[in-house]
């Protein structure tokens, strides 16, 4: 099933990839599994849609925050390609995304002309666009992601990918092969339709394509640190740049028939790399971008945005770099310019969002960062504390969020607003805290954990709606409480790691709810007969008022559990969401790679917030 998400609003995007190739013949763009969903079909300077019934529609940042894996640059024209199918396009005036007709990541894009490209990405699905649309291209079946492009024109194309695959097209059409030994490759470049082709990949793996005898040969570059080769570029001639994960840059000099290997000035792993001459080569990843002279790999630039660089391109003196969050930059000479996301209230990844109604609606994250929705849109609230907020909830009056220590040695944060703003509120906590639930506003738990490490005490705290008191844990009660709830004031549950406690009105005390070893991470229910709790493996387990029973699940981890009396929902890493409507778990497509920490709704709407500053809403149809 193909999902739909749009932007809701009219800001620019940030796109993020990662492309290996000189600047004279397109790009190519590979890196890491993205997240975000997609905005499509709309320029990012019109007017904002509705979000329809059944869409899901971001808004924040806007377009969208999907991470980018692959870009490519024809004159004034820019293509980025990324998670769960997006698409962008830039003409130099205006940002606009593309239907895609697939939900798979996007792993690289190879531009021809400004009006003819290629996508290859994840189960090797390739995409072609033509007459201004994108459509499956007719291949041979690839069960593997592809990772890397390179062309040197239509009847000249090569894309690499895991398992040493290898998918080719020539003047008589498509065809597949394997490098030997197989290794995930993860970047390709050639010079011409004439010259040998050069792949990179893991165990520090170069394989060089003879298209006179059509056979690739292997060479290991290090065989005393293994690193995966991450990008390659090269220069007529002959030359070639080969960048390494252990942080080092390979250069070949034809001439002399050696390799010379050169350490970076900073632990930056290159995700991608562009060639212009022997002392002008670029390189892209974390938060940097790059340059060998001829004689040192030199930090030159520092992106700001959140979120690693995957994809570098160059186009006549200009380098447009991508990555995480949905960024684009461009470099022209000085400073990176930051084109997309022009919209972005932040990209701090946000933990939690909770509200009275639609129209008051809070999300908390790191850094401290909180916003407000009234309805209307999004602004962000001043914080007293730069420390990073893991746990919401509110009641009628006062709304409270809860966190990690604000100072070096302190204890966890606990913020409080009861109409007139933030203030931080004494903390008995030590260490930091978690989540927070109660069931009104003189009856509020908040749960966390000794972050020192071994088996120790976790915290527990009660609000009696005047002040903050440690509440001491039963008898052998060890370990860290990750997520809090309860059905009411003499039914409460909290949980973490190994443990797991339960509060009749009277007492706490330990409780089991599997004797497996998989951490608990999140708890849920919708009464004292229906209880749903999460674990870092991705299992649910249910109460349904006699036993905890497991629950078959589609997700890799459960971050949070939310749902109103028929429904409920669980959310995870890479942009994993669950569904339950009474009977079974269903995987939900919200067109989304970023990792999704809080989720909540209030009657037919839904929000869920995560990595890059996330914040996706929902219409249930």
């Amino acid at each position: 099933m193909v999902g739909v998400v749009v932007a809701c609003s009219s800001s620019p995007q940030v796109l993020d990839s990662k492309v290996d190739g000189s600047s004279s013949d397109g790009p190519r763009s590979d890196g890491p599994r993205g997240d975000g969903p997609r905005s499509e079909g709309r320029s990012s300077d019109g007017p904002a849609p509705a979000c329809g019934k059944g869409e899901w529609c971001w808004e924040n940042p806007l377009p969208h925050g999907n991470t980018y894996h692959g870009v490519a640059a024809v004159g004034a024209t820019l293509y980025a390609v990324g998670a769960a199918g997006s698409i962008v396009t830039f003409d130099g005036k205006t940002w606009r995304s593309m239907p895609s007709g697939t939900t798979s990541d996007l792993r690289a894009v190879w531009a021809f002309d400004p009006a003819s490209a290629l996508a290859v990405g994840e189960d090797g699905v390739v995409l072609r666009l033509s007459a201004g649309a994108w459509a499956p291209e007719s291949v041979p079946p690839v069960q593997v992601d592809l990772l890397a492009l390179w062309a040197s024109g239509a009847d000249d194309v090569v894309a690499v990918g895991e398992k040493g695959t290898v998918l080719r097209r020539d003047g008589t059409g498509w065809s597949v092969s394997k490098v030997s030994p197989e290794r995930t490759l993860s970047a390709v470049w050639g010079e011409s339709a004439s010259s040998p082709l050069h792949a990179v990949g893991a165990s520090s793996s170069l394989f060089t394509f003879d298209r006179a005898t059509k056979t690739w040969t292997a060479q290991q570059l290090s065989v005393s640190s293994p690193y995966a080769n991450g990008a390659v570029t090269g220069l007529p001639g002959g030359a070639l740049f080969v960048a390494a994960d252990d942080y080092s840059l390979w250069r070949w000099d034809p001439k002399a028939a050696t390799w010379a290997k050169y350490l970076f000035a900073d632990y930056v792993a290159a995700e991608a790399a562009v060639a212009r001459s022997a002392s002008e080569v670029y390189l892209a990843g974390g938060n940097a971008l790059l340059r060998f002279d001829g004689f040192q790999v030199a930090r030159i630039a520092t992106v700001t945005v959140s979120g690693s660089l995957q994809a570098l391109v160059g186009a006549g003196d200009t380098l447009y770099l991508a990555g995480a969050s949905g960024a684009i930059l461009r470099h022209k000479g000085g400073a990176l310019d930051k084109l997309q996301p022009a919209g972005a209230l932040t990209t701090q990844q946000l933990n939690k969002v909770w509200g009275r109604g639609p129209t008051d609606v809070y999300a908390v994250g790191d850094t401290g960062v909180i916003l407000h929705h009234d309805g209307k849109g999004w602004t962000p609230q001043p914080s007293p504390v730069a420390a990073a907020l893991r746990g919401l909830w509110g009641t009628t009056g006062l709304t409270v969020a809860v966190g990690s220590a604000a100072t070096t040695g302190g204890g966890g944060t606990i913020l409080h607003n009861a109409g007139s703003g933030w203030k931080a509120q004494p903390s008995p906590a030590k260490h930091d805290l978690h989540a927070v639930w109660g069931s009104g506003p003189s009856d509020i738990y908040a749960v966390g954990e000794d972050d020192t490490g071994g088996d120790t005490a976790p915290e527990l705290l009660h609000f009696d709606g005047t002040a903050w008191s440690a509440v001491t844990p039963p008898a052998g009660a060890l370990g860290p409480l990750r997520a809090v709830w309860g059905s009411g004031a003499g039914d409460v549950y909290a949980v973490g790691g190994a443990l797991a406690l339960h509060f009749d009105g009277t007492s706490w005390s330990k409780i089991t709810i599997t004797t497996t070893s998989e951490p608990l991470t999140s708890i849920w229910g919708r009464g004292p007969n229906d209880i749903y709790v999460g674990t870092a493996y991705g299992n649910l387990f249910r109460f349904g008022g006699s036993s905890w029973q497991p629950v078959p699940s589609t997700l890799s981890d459960v971050r949070q559990i939310y749902g109103d009396a028929t429904t409920t929902y669980a959310v995870g890493r890479f942009g994993g969401i669950a569904r339950n409507d009474g009977s079974a778990w269903v995987k939900v497509e919200g067109g989304t790679g970023n990792d999704l920490q809080g989720i909540w709704s209030s009657g037919s709407r839904l929000w869920v917030v995560g990595s890059g500053g996330a914040i996706l809403t929902h219409e249930k149809p």
